[in-house]
């Protein structure tokens, strides 16, 4: 907006200022380049904000739906602090999404809805977890699938 750069995290009901060094500073131009969000402004130049400090889940739509359930690779991998978890939808489901330790035990679930088909991402902050190696499972219908990842810290 004209007074700064805002967030929402629940769908435009409620919004957050995110550039508190400059809230009168108005927002001229937005752009996303690699892994960051950056506004020019009207007076001070650029602002510059990594995506995973703004940025917890999303969902990518396009013109085409997918033909198949399909999970792919987090990217990157390894990681530290953060990954990205994509997959993608033929109907609408209920999916699940889990991480794993090597032992087999759930750390943590990222999804558990009915969501539309389509193509989705999903954000895997670290937090306090070790570095080690493990195990991504989605989980849509009838459709399994399991992937590895590692976090180096």
């Amino acid at each position: 907006t004209g007074a700064g750069v805002y967030l929402s995290t629940d769908h435009g009901a409620s919004w957050t200022i995110v550039d508190n060094d400059r809230p009168y500073n108005p927002a001229r131009s937005i752009a996303v380049s690699g892994d960051y969000l950056n506004v020019g402004t009207q007076s001070s130049g650029v602002w510059c904000r990594p995506l995973s400090e703004l940025i917890t889940a999303m969902e990518m739509s396009s013109g085409a739906l997918p033909l198949d359930f399909y999970l792919y690779q987090n990217y990157p991998n390894p990681f530290n602090p953060s990954t990205t978890i994509r997959y993608q939808l033929p109907v609408n489901s209920h999916v699940t999404l889990r991480i794993y330790d090597v032992l087999g035990r759930e750390l943590a679930t990222l999804v558990n809805e009915e969501q539309m088909s389509g193509n989705h991402l999903v954000d895997l902050r670290a937090g306090n977890l070790p570095s080690a190696v493990y195990f991504y499972r989605l989980e849509a219908g009838t459709y399994h699938d399991t992937k590895r990842l590692l976090l180096l810290k």
